[in-house]
């Protein structure tokens, strides 16, 4: 069995090198720089996982015996390289949930000032409203006071017209029943004076009629005038509302176009990076990198085969 295992020799040796190098190294996570030097660092350590998935599966391919003990050695040795892992990725991880919960409290902060602006739009038109029913309450009062004001004076008009009658035709019939029994000729001229007594009576109802119809005119300009007032209050309520929402729409479509524009940009920066570091790498950084990169994405139209997938 220790023969099989002496397959792990070098990969022991190689996990020995990149332990005292990960003890040593130090990396500042909170910056772009440090942060992406430590993700290129765990990056080269995660590759000695597939080598040694690569001399485990060899070795049980020729010993199926002593599997068992070749799973217990890649275990150990997987374990000791997540520890490694662990070291970097820890820190890591603590400050994506910082950001995330940052960008958390940021909307939430956003979410109460919407709701602030809108407490404060409705108490506004509240107190729109009050105003106008304060000012529908005083027409109303206006018109109640008006009404009972005419018909005090139409009820005077009435009992002092009464009076005035009652008196003539008291006064009257006296001077009939003295005219009658002095003299039945001065009946014609009774008559005369009862026709002129209708004729005084017909001209004081026409004049009641007509204030009575002018009273009418009155309340029902009074009316209109209200419910102008009204329709008023309304339409600016109405304009009010539609340009509110006008501006909430215009500056949640304004937040999200910058959102997208900054998203992208970034993704796209990571991504060359990203890309310049794996080629520097691979092939060596004595070729400007980053000019190809500009030249890709420049004529991606000429050469689709060689575009970048963001």
């Amino acid at each position: 069995m220790e023969t099989n295992l002496v397959v792990f020799e070098p990969l022991r040796a190689e996990i020995a090198l990149w332990t005292e190098k990960n003890a040593q190294l130090i990396f500042d996570y909170e910056t772009p720089k440090g942060e992406a030097d430590a993700r290129s660092h765990v990056y080269r350590i995660r590759q000695t996982k597939a080598k040694i998935n690569a001399v485990h599966k060899d070795a049980k391919a020729e010993a199926l015996a002593v599997c068992q003990s070749i799973d217990g050695e890649r275990n150990h040795l997987l374990g000791e390289v997540e520890k490694m892992i662990a070291v970097h990725m820890v820190p890591i991880n603590a400050k994506a949930e910082r950001v995330k919960q940052a960008e958390l409290k940021r909307l939430q902060e956003e979410r109460e000032e919407r709701e602030r602006v809108e407490r404060e739009r409705l108490a506004a038109l509240r107190l729109r409203e009050i105003a106008a029913t304060a000012k529908e309450a005083e027409l109303k009062a206006k018109e109640e006071a008006a009404e009972k004001a005419e018909k005090e004076r139409l009820e005077k008009v009435r009992t002092e017209e009464a009076e005035r009658l009652a008196e003539a035709r008291k006064i009257e019939n006296a001077r009939l029943a003295k005219i009658k029994a002095e003299d039945d000729a001065r009946a014609a001229e009774t008559r005369r004076i009862e026709k002129e007594l209708k004729i005084k009576a017909d001209a004081i109802q026409a004049k009641l009629d007509e204030d009575r119809r002018a009273f009418e005119a009155e309340k029902r300009k009074v009316a209109e005038a209200k419910q102008a007032e009204i329709d008023k209050v309304q339409a600016e309520r109405d304009a009010e509302t539609a340009r509110l929402a006008k501006v909430a729409a215009n500056k949640k479509a304004a937040e999200k176009a910058a959102a997208d524009r900054v998203a992208d940009e970034k993704h796209r920066a990571k991504v060359d990076a990203e890309l310049i570091r794996n080629l520097k790498e691979a092939l060596g950084d004595s070729f400007d990198w980053a000019m190809l990169l500009d030249y890709l994405n420049d004529y991606e139209d000429l050469c689709p085969l060689l575009s970048i997938n963001y």
